[in-house]
């Protein structure tokens, strides 16, 4: 199915870096909101997950800048659904 949404990622795997740091709680805080569990896997580097997708070893990846730049010149057919920071804000009721 597509995914369009945040509210799309229910029930998915999600690789990202942070562990342990402002990317889990953000993370974390957003996705305890939806109606089905998301998995968090994390990483040890932004471009280990930008790899791990252009390799077919992810299929949804959370990224900050500059590596959402560098991951749309190498995966052209990646997605942008989200800007954490809106949603951190929208969902939660926060400001970073």
């Amino acid at each position: 199915p597509e995914i369009d949404s945040i509210e799309d990622l229910s029930g998915k795997t999600i690789t990202l870096a942070g562990a342990g740091a402002t990317p889990e709680v953000i993370a974390t805080d957003i996705f305890d909101l939806l109606p089905n569990e998301v998995s968090l896997d994390f990483k040890s580097e932004h471009a280990e997950c930008v790899a791990l997708l252009k390799s077919g070893k992810a299929d949804v990846i959370i990224l900050p800048e500059p590596y959402v730049t560098v991951c749309k010149k190498q995966v052209p057919e990646v997605k942008v659904i989200a800007d954490l920071a809106d949603e951190y804000k929208d969902k939660v009721k926060s400001f970073l």
